[in-house]
């Protein structure tokens, strides 16, 4: 048997990356998506992030330290170049789920996106639709329950070094039909 919980009560945190990103003063900018996505991608000086974003390298310097300051990212050793070593940048291991508001869901639909065409381009697996279905209030709250269980069981796999990256992209939501 469903136990009603009501639809509101199953929104996320605007911007949430990680346990402590909820309680995070920090607000997600273009300049701050564009780093998180690149990062996606895997470690990264803050000069190969301005490279690939096109962002100014002091822009960039900003964003990561106020990135690092709130623990949304963490420091991956560096690359030397004479007696100056670059810090590189990484996600923490445990920064898996992504949860927004209208404004934040622009950037998670753009990563998903590049992250289709690209599993298009190199033949990899990857699946992408939509489903909408008219539902009881039941039914409507079962699924999204559902959803949310299968989401919180993929965020609980252990995290290895392998050869593949997953990439999940989770979405439910309700709309009222006005019928005549």
């Amino acid at each position: 048997m469903i136990q009603p919980v009501p639809l509101s009560s199953l929104a996320a945190p605007v911007g949430m990356l990680s346990p402590s990103a909820s309680q995070s003063s920090l607000t997600f900018t273009d300049s701050i998506w564009s780093i998180f996505s690149t990062l996606l991608d895997g470690p990264a000086t803050a000069q190969a992030i301005a490279d690939r974003t096109g962002l100014s390298l002091a822009r960039v310097h900003r964003d990561l330290s106020s990135l690092h300051r709130e623990a949304f990212i963490e420091e991956d050793g560096g690359v030397r170049y004479g007696a100056f070593l670059e810090r590189r940048y990484r996600l923490p291991k445990e920064a898996k789920a992504m949860n927004g508001d209208l404004q934040s869901l622009r950037y998670v639909l753009e990563i998903v996106e590049k992250g289709v065409h690209k599993a298009q381009q190199l033949s990899q697996s990857y699946i992408a639709g939509l489903t909408g279905v008219r539902v009881s209030e039941e039914t409507a709250r079962w699924a999204i329950q559902e959803s949310l269980k299968h989401r919180q069981h993929i965020e609980t796999l252990e995290i290895d070094d392998g050869p593949i990256k997953l990439y999940v992209f989770n979405s439910a939501w309700t709309e009222e039909l006005c019928i005549p």
